[in-house]
């Protein structure tokens, strides 16, 4: 899945996420222009790809490369 950002800066998401019992973790580049766009963008991802609400997904970190 890609998803259409316009964004000059790419942010590195890490954190985890929860499906049924286990919680998972993750690590994903985003391309945002600034660090709120990239915590909506971790957001629409797992709610689009896995169907998840926002209280299943904790992010830990995000940060510029």
């Amino acid at each position: 899945m890609k998803l259409k950002t316009t964004g000059k800066f790419k942010f590195k998401a890490t954190g985890k996420f929860k499906i049924g019992n286990k919680t998972r973790p993750f690590s994903k580049i985003f391309e945002a222009e600034r660090e709120s766009m990239a915590k909506h963008l971790v957001y629409s991802y797992f709610g689009n790809t896995y169907r998840m609400t926002q209280r299943n997904i904790v992010i830990e970190n995000i940060t510029k490369m």
